[in-house]
Formats: C-alpha cells, sequence, structure tokens
C-alpha cells in the first residue's frame, strides 16, 4: 500500500526550497514487539539510527534519489510532490532543470509520462 501525503507529513519533514527529507521522530506505538524486542525498545533504536537525518537519499532508478518507507520503495521527488500538492503524481515529476537530484518544489512539475515508462526496466534502488 503507497502512504497517502497525510502518512508522509507523519514520517519525514520536508523543506521544499531545497528537497531535503528528513526523517521525523517515531513513537512506540509505530513498532511491533518482538519475542525478544519491546516497542519502545525497537522505537529508542530506530529514532537513535534515524530519526533527524536525511531520507531518501540512496540512488533510485534513473539518476534520482530514494529509498524505503515502511518496507517500500519511494522516489524522493514523488514524495516531495505529494506533500507539497497533497496527491500523488501520475507519473515521475519533471526535473525543469533536467538534474533529477535537484528536488526543490520550484524545480518539479507534473509530468505527462507515464511512471511504467520513466524506469525502463530500472526500478530499483543501488548503494
Amino acid at each position: 500500500m503507497t502512504l497517502s501525503p497525510k502518512q508522509l507529513h507523519g514520517l519525514l519533514e520536508v523543506n521544499f526550497a531545497t528537497g531535503e527529507l528528513r526523517h521525523k521522530f517515531r513513537t512506540p506505538d509505530m513498532f511491533e514487539a518482538t519475542s525478544e524486542h519491546t516497542a519502545e525498545d525497537l522505537c529508542t533504536w530506530w529514532n537513535e539510527d534515524y530519526a533527524g537525518k536525511p531520507a531518501l537519499t540512496g540512488n533510485y532508478a534513473v539518476g534520482g534519489l530514494g529509498g524505503t518507507l515502511l518496507d517500500k520503495r519511494y522516489s524522493a521527488a514523488r514524495v516531495i510532490y505529494a506533500m507539497f500538492y497533497g496527491e500523488w503524481p501520475h507519473g515521475p515529476p519533471t526535473h525543469r532543470n533536467g538534474n533529477r537530484r535537484d528536488n526543490r518544489i520550484s524545480n518539479l512539475e507534473k509530468s505527462n509520462r507515464p511512471y511504467e515508462r520513466y524506469f525502463d526496466g530500472a526500478d530499483h534502488l543501488t548503494k
């Protein structure tokens, strides 16, 4: 299931002027306890490792940035677009200056390209 723009705002902080995303602090209710660890412990560990740090900064598909949120891959450009406009774009946003790593909202515009053609078989994250 794709996260809604409202859910994205609950997980991430965004600076629309710079195109930077950061993980927000999470609460224990966002974690499921295991036989070995409480939800509180898992939350503490997650916050120590990720909260306040840049999000969706890995190499994604065809030159853009992206990463995972709650075990699903996302393009940083699409996430920023969704958080700003309150809806997911139908395809990948067009980067006005051609730089797919420049995710400032002023550089993103709606694209008419179908989402499937954007990846051309490269829908994956690379390190």
